[in-house]
């Protein structure tokens, strides 16, 4: 008993000890009574617990009829209350062993119900015996005692079970709700009792040969009670589960109705106020909606915009891409998709957008119609336009840069490579007097030359080829498509005059000359960088022929060029090692012949090469600031 405190345990114990004493005491009398009477109580209680199993609902409510009651209340008008106490403790067995688990309540209901019909059964009995006999007012007197006995067996057991619960949860007794239970059950005890006395009264005025027709027909009659109820019962939960269904239904369609027009009413808010264009487009391609947006953004009044062929509204030349877009969105499978394009606004004027379009499913269904996003990506065009041309173009000059004259110088080698009748060749250009210029007038002096410089540069050369700087005062040209060298050369000459104009720099008039180196493509190139680097040895030979010229590249240039790079590190070597020595020349007064001074003369004496000529290996020393070493 781990739910009962301690009152509720001791009131539970002595409802049974008192049951169990009752119970005895009956069964003490029943006993003692004849081999025929102990066997119509044995019938009557078996009858009693059997109708016990077959309850007969009362229709609307959760209460139910114990049809048991009329052979309880039939065994206390026979045989006093003795065997109906017999017969209450087996019914109360037997109903709580069909609605409760628990075995003190299976306990607890048949000793209770025991005592109670004991108490009222001994009452009435004492009343009946103050009845007049034989007087059509003293069977009515019995009816009205046996519906008072019904209903007082009702109330006292209905109490004493109720105790129980009331002593478990701590609540006083409610003898309101108490009253309202016995006001709609406690009549049904009563209708019991009142057929007990019926029988009661036909068995002593015909005898037995009554009671064994009507009890199988009362019998019979509570059974069909029973199942007919029991049907009305799962019919009307039958038809309360399929109300509740269909409230169920009807309260998610509505929800479901509501949820839809609340999406509809932010589909048309967020539609009509977004700030990108939009647009519903019909199959056919008619606008069906279009907001505000678009409008501002095509420059048209949104009522000119509806039923408009959308395509009308895009350039021609991008009409092509809106179309195959449009038709992949067909597909099963297809998924919404973003193009660039250009649209038109009212003017005619060609406008830059990122068009995403997907399919749209209307409350009907229907997924025919396309809902069209359009928003302005010009301001992002220019940026990414811009952000190329400083990839790609010197900040200063605003020609290509080193970058930039690679990629295209790549693309002539593989046109080249691919058509040896493409030809092209590379001019390289450097100032002889820029860092003068920038020692004497200032960096910005500078910058400004080489914006000069630059102007002048791409005004000599024509329109498709290429002007790069390639750092510093070093400038490139890629002549593409010219395969006359005399027209290079020519062109060569021309730049040579231009660079030799005066110029304006700083507030200081003054002159410049740039030594050019030429390569063309015939001989054969596969990389950039290559191209680049006899272009570069052609420019130095031109310088050190005297600045203001211009070269040609040859194969023996290279070798020129191999052979001052290993007589650079040689030489580097060779101070390292001690190989130069120094000669002293005297010099002497014309006069008298006298020996005024010396003349200190660097000499190298090359273990394999013999003596080196001071001509040959000066310049090398200076261009590589091994003179100051």
């Amino acid at each position: 008993m781990p739910d009962y405190n301690r009152v509720a345990a001791t009131y539970w114990w002595l409802m049974v000890a008192l049951g169990v004493l009752t119970l005895g005491h009956a069964l003490t009398r029943v006993l003692g009574q004849s081999w025929g009477v102990q066997g119509q109580i044995v019938f009557g209680c078996a009858v009693a617990m059997l109708a016990g199993l077959f309850p007969v609902r009362i229709p609307g409510s959760s209460n139910s009829f114990a049809a048991g009651e009329v052979f309880i209340m039939l065994l206390l008008l026979l045989h006093g209350p003795e065997a109906a106490a017999v017969g209450a403790a087996g019914e109360a067995f037997i109903g709580s062993a069909r609605t409760s688990k628990r075995w003190t309540s299976r306990l607890v209901s048949p000793a209770i119900a025991a005592i109670s019909m004991q108490a009222v059964g001994s009452l009435f009995q004492t009343l009946m015996r103050l009845l007049p006999p034989e007087s059509a007012w003293g069977k009515a007197a019995v009816l009205l005692l046996a519906m008072a006995a019904g209903m007082g067996h009702f109330a006292l057991n209905t109490m004493l079970v109720t105790l129980v619960v009331q002593f478990k949860t701590g609540q006083a007794l409610a003898l309101r709700a108490l009253a309202s239970a016995f006001g709609w059950v406690g009549t049904t005890f009563a209708a019991s009792a009142l057929a007990a006395g019926l029988l009661f009264l036909a068995f002593e005025a015909s005898g037995i040969s009554v009671m064994a027709a009507a009890v199988p027909l009362i019998v019979m009659l509570l059974v069909m009670l029973h199942y007919h109820f029991r049907q009305r019962e799962t019919e009307h939960q039958t038809q309360s589960l399929r109300l509740a269904a269909a409230e169920r239904e009807a309260a998610q369609s509505a929800r479901h109705l509501r949820e839809l027009q609340d999406s509809e009413m932010r589909f048309h808010s967020a539609f009509s106020h977004a700030a990108i264009g939009m647009a519903l487009v019909a199959a056919d391609g008619r606008v069906l909606q279009a907001n505000p947006a678009l409008g501002a953004l095509l420059e048209r009044p949104v009522p000119a915009l509806l039923g408009q062929a959308f395509q009308d509204l895009v350039h021609p030349d991008d009409s092509d891409l809106l179309a195959e877009q449009w038709r992949a969105l067909q597909r099963a499978d297809a998924s919404a998709s973003t193009i660039e394009l250009r649209c038109c606004r009212a003017n005619g004027s060609p406008l830059v957008v990122a068009l995403h379009s997907g399919r749209f499913a209307d409350r009907s269904g229907n997924d025919g119609c396309l809902i069209v996003q359009v928003q302005d990506i010009t301001a992002r065009r220019d940026a990414e336009a811009r952000l190329q041309h400083i990839a790609y173009h010197d900040g200063l000059t605003a020609l290509a840069n080193r970058i930039r004259f690679g990629e295209v110088l790549a693309q002539a080698i593989e046109r080249h490579l691919a058509d040896g009748s493409h030809q092209f060749a590379v001019m390289y250009l450097d100032f002889d007097r820029f860092k003068l210029i920038n020692d004497t007038l200032g960096h910005a002096a500078g910058d400004e030359f080489l914006t000069l410089v630059a102007k002048r540069i791409r005004a000599q050369v024509r329109p498709g080829d290429t002007v790069g700087r390639l750092g510093g005062d070093e400038f490139a040209i890629l002549i593409d498509g010219l395969c006359d060298e005399a027209a290079t050369l020519a062109m060569a000459d021309r730049l040579q005059a231009a660079l030799a104009l005066p110029y304006q720099v700083a507030g200081t008039e003054g002159t410049s000359s740039a030594s050019i180196g030429v390569t063309f493509s015939s001989v054969g190139y596969s990389a950039p960088g290559d191209v680049l680097r006899d272009a570069d040895i052609a420019m130095y030979r031109a310088k050190s022929a005297g600045r203001a010229r211009t070269a040609v590249f040859d194969a023996s240039l290279r070798a020129q060029l191999a052979e001052q790079v290993n007589l650079e590190r040689a030489l580097r070597r060779a101070i390292d090692l001690g190989q130069l020595s120094l000669a002293f020349q005297p010099i002497c007064d014309l006069d008298d012949g006298a020996v005024e001074s010396f003349e200190a003369l660097v000499r190298w004496n090359h273990p394999e090469l013999g003596p080196v000529p001071p001509a040959t290996f000066i310049p090398i020393a200076e261009e590589s600031a091994m003179i100051g070493e």
